[in-house]
């Protein structure tokens, strides 16, 4: 679904490259977490895969379309729609509803079939009590949530969350994490960039970036059993994992994979 083939991107000509000789593959269907230290090059991916930037070297491919080729711009929006961090930025629109149809306009799609999409994804994120709400008025991940079916309206196969919930309180966060699971078993392919270590406890796969490069690629449980070389790249195991590891050192019968508080509870208190 994404192929990234020995991919370079440098901001300027005679910088060190943001992303260096970066080659992976994602499945169609997926949902794939991406870390990495300040500066790793987690956001830049984000944009050249959505082709908001371009190569400086090697490919992207958004199914067999080339982000290089000018003519499939849109087609590759369309298909790869991206979630930024700030959902006040992101909305354009006095109403929600309003905000939501801004997208498909902008794709020549029928009036009828426009209100056919708000319907569908109001009713999917469960916002449908808000539709002709005024988006300043809700709260941050209400917002987010907005962007989100602003995009879904769309009707991508992919969506890209880059640090989507960075400026989220926790209910916030908790809120826009259940919607990305959610689309997530509805078929969608998730890339979710993510600084927050227990999102990734979610995702079937991690990419960790490392000064533009591919450091590792694991499931998560995997992951987060190499606390050492985690913390190599600046990084941190979750709370959970870290304090299911302290209780199997004091004695305390534990079994990983941990994916999160009910899977501890459920070990100490069968």
């Amino acid at each position: 679904m994404i192929r990234c083939e020995e991919l370079s991107f440098s901001y300027e000509e005679d910088a060190s490259p943001a992303i260096d000789e970066f080659s992976v593959e994602i499945e169609k269907g997926s949902f794939v977490a991406i870390i990495g230290h300040n500066g790793s090059g987690k956001s830049t991916l984000a944009r050249l895969i959505n082709a908001l930037y371009l190569p400086t070297k090697g490919d992207v491919y958004v199914g067999d379309m080339n982000t290089k080729d000018a003519t499939k711009l849109l087609d590759i929006r369309k298909t790869a729609g991206m979630i930024f961090q700030n959902p006040d930025n992101q909305i354009i629109a006095t109403v929600v509803e309003e905000d939501i149809a801004f997208g498909p306009e902008n794709l020549g799609v029928p009036r009828e079939e426009i209100g056919r999409r708000i319907d569908n994804v109001l009713k999917i994120l469960d916002m449908e009590d808000y539709r002709f709400r005024p988006p300043h008025m809700l709260s941050g991940g209400q917002k987010q949530r907005i962007a989100i079916a602003g995009v879904l309206a769309m009707e991508p196969e992919i969506i890209i969350f880059d640090e989507s919930t960075s400026m989220l309180d926790p209910s916030g966060r908790k809120e826009v994490m259940s919607t990305i699971h959610n689309l997530h078993s509805q078929g969608i392919t998730v890339v979710l960039i993510t600084h927050f270590m227990e999102e990734v406890l979610g995702a079937q796969r991690v990419l960790v970036l490392d000064k533009g490069r591919l450091a590792l690629d694991m499931k998560p449980a995997d992951l987060f059993m190499h606390v050492d070389l985690l913390k190599s790249y600046d990084l941190k195991v979750p709370e959970i994992i870290e304090l299911a590891m302290e209780l199997k050192k004091a004695g305390k019968k534990i079994e990983f994979p941990i994916y999160n508080e009910m899977d501890l509870v459920r070990q100490l208190c069968p």
